[in-house]
């Protein structure tokens, strides 16, 4: 089997990272062979844009199919059909990005090849008419993309026959036509004949948007058991999807989940529908790991990943029952598949009677197949008549556990979990007592565009960030406010999703004061779950490690020295016993030393770089010059297992830095150290001023060590809060940035100052610090 055969079976199967080194290994070969010009070379490249643009990396793959049209162009002439072969692809990448005017003329180009030189009955042209199709349907022309859809799949089904994959894609999409025109039977009628023969194909992307297809349907009915069930279905095909990209980039893992991630979210949605919270936050959250796991890569071993969305006792039984009936409509559909193909080159008697005989025991399974969907709708539907409320239990996150950590951590806690849908925001409270669901009717894409708008305000002390805070207050808070009251809420442990993470919510105003005057806040992360009720040690000891020169490319801290001797204890000075290392002695040793020596509290103040990337992207810059990764942190002997604290009060978080970035690094951070060990992590959202941030820590030590039985949270709280009244007012002296090459705009952003009581009021000095974790 040639390469590029066995790629593209491997693309088929979803073992994308197995098909994209071959068809990088074919190109290779070809270029250098034939040189770069070749038509070959510009078959391979179509065959690896082809891969991109399955993983949505579709950037990449413009560039390359914009490459093999120039070569086959010049190759082969302007109306061959390999021509127009690699002119659709072009197309349908300007179609995902949603250049519909370029999109638009290279798909009638390539159409106009087709049936001129091939016919208008060749598969090619359904190709394009199907794409032309597509155009029309993302633009909403629904009308004009139905019968370009139907054109398309009478030649396909002639001339691939009833069965093929391209036939159930075909299907499926017009399934979506009838679906957002209200033709809802046609539409099930048609998603349910996509699934039966993308699973006899055993043709896994086929199988999930077939699913999730007939969740839509359902859900639109509002028949939303049944939503669910398929929707569980889709989620749980996607991550036996993703837990096969381990060696792909990290990159494009991500783009991979791009046009994914809705079918998590409304599976979410559905079960919010109907009241099913913990099924819901069970969904949020291996998603939010999914993304953590995009960020921080770790071994196979506890691959987020391969979680699956769990059963209630019910839908355990009618999975169950679907996998049996729908493993063995593949197996058989396999095995006749490569005879079918073996056949080309002649079969013997004995192969020839085995083919027979599963196309007999394929007509049985089909039949079995539309049996059980038939049943399993009528199930679902006496199960929706008699059913009180039921919770899955087995692997999600408990409610009643969750409420019983709740109450045993007192202190007025509750749990805020955000779900940023396409549509509106999703909010559930839960208390002690009860679980809430609310939202906000505001969609992503203006989400969105708020947060970055804010961002831009929080970072500029010379803009007035109240307009904009009060807009997300009444977006984020305003509707939990009454019911945060009701419950006596005092510390909100909040779950953030997406771009949200971007935001201190400490920073959202209510007209009258910030939130953090009325809340203490923590960010809840699926990897500090277990370490919520952790008692602190009752004496805390302190290793300070601190950069105060300035090396190649970031700036001198000059007010880290007088910020952690004002710490540490000297005589009458500082409040935390405990030791101080600077420069030259601050080294990748000392920070295990610390660790080693069980330091109750890490606290380092350098330049802290995340970049979205590997976990050799992103470096603490150490005294010595050197930079610790977040690789070298993972996977060499750093142990935080004793530590309460680890405080970043230097981090440049690259937020930002991409079109593509959605947070994932602000909670990965903190989920690192916490699965390393660590109970708490105070992290920064931006590049940090020099002099206030040595302020305010001061003063979040002082607070814990001082009054008895205060927790981090309402330390840091306080603390923030003497910023923002001016109870530690300094003279406004000239700061730099803790961030690379940031110091020239630091020192001019500090010079507006709305009032000279209170330097440090507006939310740049003190709002980007939160406190990840283990609160107590």
């Amino acid at each position: 089997m040639s390469l590029n055969n066995l790629a593209a079976l491997y693309e088929a199967t979803g073992e994308y990272a197995r098909a994209l080194a071959l068809y990088e290994r074919s190109l290779a070969i070809r270029e250098k062979a034939l040189g770069p010009e070749h038509n070959d070379v510009a078959r391979s490249l179509n065959d690896l844009a082809g891969i991109y643009q399955e993983m949505g990396e579709y950037e990449k793959a413009l560039l390359l199919f914009q490459r093999g049209v120039a070569i086959r162009e010049k190759a082969l002439g302007p109306e061959h059909p390999d021509l127009g072969r690699i002119l659709n692809h072009l197309a349908e990448v300007y179609r995902k990005l949603r250049q519909y005017a370029k999109a638009q003329p290279v798909y009638a180009r390539a159409l106009a090849i087709f049936e001129k030189t091939l016919g208008p009955e060749h598969p090619h042209v359904a190709a394009a008419l199907h794409n032309y199709a597509s155009l029309y349907h993302d633009m909403g022309e629904y009308a004009s993309a139905l019968p370009l859809y139907e054109r398309s799949h009478a030649i396909l089904e002639k001339a691939l026959g009833p069965e093929h994959p391209d036939v159930a894609t075909s299907l499926n999409n017009i399934a979506g036509v009838y679906l957002v025109t209200g033709q809802y039977e046609k539409a099930l009628q048609l998603a349910q004949r996509s699934l039966l023969i993308g699973s006899g194909r055993a043709v896994p992307e086929v199988v999930w948007r077939a699913q999730e297809r007939l969740s839509a349907v359902y859900g639109a009915q509002k028949r939303r058991s049944a939503a669910i069930f398929w929707g569980k279905q889709a989620v749980n095909t996607l991550q036996g999807l993703r837990a096969r990209l381990t060696a792909l980039e990290r990159e494009l893992q991500r783009s991979y989940l791009t046009d994914k991630r809705g079918a998590y979210a409304r599976l979410a949605d559905h079960l919010i529908e109907e009241g099913r919270l913990p099924e819901a936050q069970q969904v949020m959250a291996m998603l939010k790991e999914e993304e953590f796991f995009d960020f921080i890569r770790r071994d196979a071993r506890g691959d987020p990943r391969t979680t699956q969305a769990a059963y209630t006792a019910q839908e355990e039984s009618w999975a169950r029952r679907y996998r049996e009936i729908g493993n063995r409509l593949a197996a058989i559909g396999t095995e006749l598949e490569t005879l079918r193909r073996k056949a080309r080159q002649g079969l013997t008697g004995a192969e020839q009677e085995r083919r027979t005989a599963l196309e007999g025991d394929l007509r049985v399974a089909r039949q079995a197949f539309d049996r059980f969907l038939g049943e399993l709708m009528k199930e679902i539907a006496q199960a929706d008549a008699r059913r009180a409320l039921e919770i899955g239990e087995r692997n999600l996150t408990n409610l009643r556990a969750l409420q019983g950590t709740l109450a045993s951590l007192g202190h007025g806690a509750v749990a805020v979990h955000y779900l940023m849908g396409e549509e509106k925001l999703r909010i559930l409270l839960t208390t002690p007592a009860v679980q809430l669901a609310r939202e906000a009717p505001v969609t992503a894409r203006e989400l969105n565009r708020g947060i970055e708008q804010f961002r831009r305000v929080l970072q500029d002390p010379r803009r007035d960030p109240l307009p904009l805070a009060r807009e997300m207050y009444q977006v984020l808070i305003a509707p939990i406010a009454e019911d945060l009251v009701q419950a006596g809420a005092q510390t909100l442990m909040v779950s953030l999703d997406g771009t949200l993470r971007y935001i201190p919510l400490a920073a959202l105003h209510d007209g009258k004061r910030y939130l953090v005057e009325a809340y203490r806040l923590a960010i809840f992360t699926e990897a500090a779950k277990d370490k919520l009720k952790d008692a602190p040690q009752r004496q805390w000891r302190f290793a300070g490690l601190g950069l105060t020169r300035g090396i190649e490319g970031f700036s001198p801290l000059s007010g880290v020295k007088e910020e952690l001797e004002g710490i540490v204890k000297h005589g009458e000075r500082g409040v935390l016993p405990g030791e101080v290392h600077f420069d030259q002695a601050f080294t990748a040793g000392r920070v295990r030393d610390s660790l080693d020596r069980a330091f109750p509290v890490l606290h380092i103040a350098s330049h802290f770089v995340f970049r979205p990337g590997t976990e050799a992207d992103s470096f603490l810059l150490l005294g010595d010059g050197s930079r610790l990764t977040l690789r070298e942190i993972k996977e060499s002997d750093f142990d935080f297992r004793n530590v309460d604290l680890i405080t970043l009060s230097a981090c440049e978080t690259a937020v930002g830095g991409g079109r593509d970035a959605t947070g994932q690094e602000i909670e990965g951070l903190g989920a690192l150290a916490q699965r390393q060990g660590a109970k708490g992590v105070i992290a920064t959202l931006w590049p940090v001023a020099d002099v206030s941030t040595g302020v305010m820590m001061q003063s979040f030590y002082a607070i814990r060590e001082t009054q008895r039985g205060v927790t981090k949270a309402e330390a840091l709280r306080q603390a923030q809060l003497q910023l923002i009244r001016g109870s530690h007012a300094k003279a406004a002296l000239p700061q730099g940035e803790r961030g690379a090459k940031r110091a020239e705009n630091a020192r001019s952003a500090a010079g507006w100052m709305p009032d000279p009581a209170r330097p440090y009021a507006h939310p740049y000095f003190w709002a980007p610090f939160i406190l990840m974790g283990n609160w107590l």
